[in-house]
């Protein structure tokens, strides 16, 4: 984190890429933005953040809390799940 010049306090998991055809990428997602919490709950290892993915369905609307490094933003993207929510 330290490296990629992530602040203190930023804690999550990197999207380290996206499906071209998935909810992600029509949320506007980027590889590399660090996803801090889904529904109000915080994902801090890729574990956290299969198991609290693995409760939505698709048609769930779902949003995450998102760190943006580009932009040093906290942002939050809505998306309704299609297909596979994994």
């Amino acid at each position: 984190a330290q490296r990629l010049g992530v602040p203190p306090g930023v804690n999550g998991v990197m999207i380290p890429d996206l499906d071209a055809t998935g909810a992600g990428r029509e949320a506007r997602l980027r590889r590399g933005q660090i996803v801090m919490e889904i529904n109000r709950r915080p994902v801090t290892t890729p574990e956290a953040f299969a198991q609290a993915a693995g409760r939505f369905r698709p048609g769930d609307a779902v949003a995450l809390l998102v760190y943006d490094p580009l932009t040093d933003q906290r942002l939050i993207v809505p998306l309704i799940l299609a297909g596979d929510a994994r």
